[in-house]
């Protein structure tokens, strides 16, 4: 705290004879109010006050089938917010190369599959040109042919979110390789660097949930122009889903936990409207700027002695984007292998308990609680209330038939003279010792030692109580939990304040009672 009452994060400076713009770059590039305590520490907090929510992104609608393409007004937006040179690539090269891509898919395929891609190759090309609008008006209108609802939108990105994550990452190496000379290897940190979505510029790969977060249903796709995205909402939904092809491939896919078998998501995907793509991108958008506004604050991770905790800073960055991951993997590959498919159910679900704010010493416990249907189904509901339109009562409903269904299934994989009508009997302590639990507890719980038994079962089953209700069940885990795990995700975004101030697992906890 500063004298004012105002939170700051009190940062150590690296030596100013080898790093002489540090200081400055707090200010004049992070946008940080620098309060300087002497002997090289400062105390900083955004410009714009602690804790406040800032438009890091902005999601703009460039155009549709009925615009004037030849107007130079119509790309306004690309002028005023261009795309970055790439400089570690030769750009006429990597144009070319991507150019040719395009071309060789349209000349693979058919349909509107290829017309789309090549339409992102063209304008990532482009974009390392300074071409967009001329490559856009060009590729737009056989784009237009195949969906003429369709709308191009671009989301920028605040060049200041750019600046105060390198300082975390900056602040992070200071805090775990302190011994990092100060200089090249200063300039491109790369710890942790393949475990985050964004990799410090790429807003259009946290853009994809939204687009498939109706999966199977497709609604757009976005197009990096780093450090900003085009967007194209097809205003209809395009089925990820395919008949599952036989292979030489597929003769070799495992059978653990099943085979693959496509759920009725029809109540989900179906009657979708024009504006559901564009919708879910501005309220996703909205939902970015809340959790990276606590994400890119430093003022939110401190010790007790108001020092930056960088690591803590970075740990819960690297987390929500690991989830985010997760949650687009799924949504991406609805007939990916059950085995994967769960087992990145299963991944997503411990994130979100980290997240929640479940300590180690009481791992499993967020993880079943997001499994108990009369708990985390209202919890959902309510977090869901956020989405534009009906969207949120569409989210909500799907979640509730999913739950039944997963429910339904494991009561059927379980041996049937230890269910009873609400729940099952499993034994307790002793093999022959039986207790009743309801159908939310003994669903969760059972998930969870699945989830157990994947690093094997040698302890498992010698010494540990999940053995005993693992042996009532055949362990199999129905296709609706890696179709829920996602949705799910998008809850604890949907309601990213109480992600962050620590409601969403409180409120989760009085969903029990």
């Amino acid at each position: 705290m500063d004298a004012s009452g105002d939170r700051i994060a009190v940062v150590e400076l690296p030596d100013p004879q080898k790093a002489p713009g540090y200081r400055d770059s707090l200010s004049s590039r992070s946008q940080f109010s620098v309060e300087d305590f002497g002997a090289g520490v400062v105390g900083v907090s955004p410009v714009e006050g602690p804790g406040t929510i800032r438009q890091y992104f902005q999601a703009k609608r460039i155009c549709d089938a009925r615009s004037d393409l030849t107007d130079e007004k119509t790309w306004a937006p690309l002028h005023e917010s261009p795309p970055r040179r790439r400089e570690d690539i030769d750009p006429e090269r990597y144009r070319m190369e991507m150019l040719k891509r395009g071309e060789e898919i349209v000349d693979a395929g058919s349909g509107i599959e290829a017309s789309w891609v090549s339409f992102a190759l063209a304008a990532f090309a482009a974009a390392e040109e300074g071409e967009l609008p001329q490559l856009l008006t060009a590729n737009l209108p056989t784009l237009f042919e195949h969906f003429p609802d369709g709308e191009l939108w671009y989301v920028t990105t605040d060049e200041v979110l750019l600046a105060r994550l390198a300082f975390v990452r900056a602040e992070a190496a200071f805090a775990l390789t302190p011994d990092i000379p100060i200089g090249p290897d200063m300039e491109v940190l790369r710890a942790f660097s393949d475990l985050s979505v964004l990799q410090g510029i790429d807003v259009g790969a946290a853009l994809r949930i939204p687009l498939v977060g109706l999966s199977p249903a497709a609604l757009g796709v976005p197009v990096s122009t780093l450090p900003h995205s085009l967007v194209f909402c097809f205003g209809c939904g395009v089925d990820l889903a395919k008949p599952y092809p036989m292979s030489l491939a597929s003769l070799y896919r495992p059978t653990v936990l099943g085979d693959p078998r496509g759920l009725d998501r029809s109540a989900f995907t179906g009657d979708l409207m024009a504006d559901d793509g564009p919708s879910l991108l501005r309220w996703w958008v909205d939902r970015l700027n809340v959790l990276y506004s606590h994400t890119a604050d430093p003022t939110r991770f401190t010790d007790t002695q108001g020092r930056l905790d960088a690591v803590a800073q970075t740990a819960w960055m690297v987390t929500l984007e690991r989830l985010l991951a997760d949650a687009n993997s799924l949504l991406a590959e609805p007939q990916a292998t059950d085995l994967d498919r769960v087992q990145i159910a299963f991944d997503l679900l411990d994130k979100a308990e980290s997240l929640l704010g479940y300590k180690r010493d009481r791992s499993g416990k967020g993880f079943i609680a997001l499994l108990r249907r009369s708990q985390c189904l209202p919890r959902l509901r309510d977090a869901f209330a956020s989405l534009p339109g009906n969207l949120g009562q569409r989210f909500g409903d799907e979640c509730e038939r999913l739950f039944n269904g997963f429910y339904e299934e494991v009561r059927e994989n379980t041996v049937g003279f230890r269910l009873t009508e609400k729940g099952a009997k499993v034994a307790r302590g002793e093999a022959g010792s039986l207790e009743s639990l309801d159908d939310d507890t003994f669903v969760s719980r059972l998930c969870r030692s699945v989830r157990n038994s994947s690093h094997g079962l040698l302890e498992i089953l010698r010494d540990s109580p999940d053995r005993f209700l693992l042996a009532a069940n055949t362990g199999g885990i129905p296709a609706e939990l890696p179709a829920l795990a996602p949705l799910i995700a998008i809850g604890l975004v949907a309601d990213a304040e109480g992600l962050i101030d620590g409601s969403w697992q409180s409120k989760l906890v009085r969903s029990a009672a």
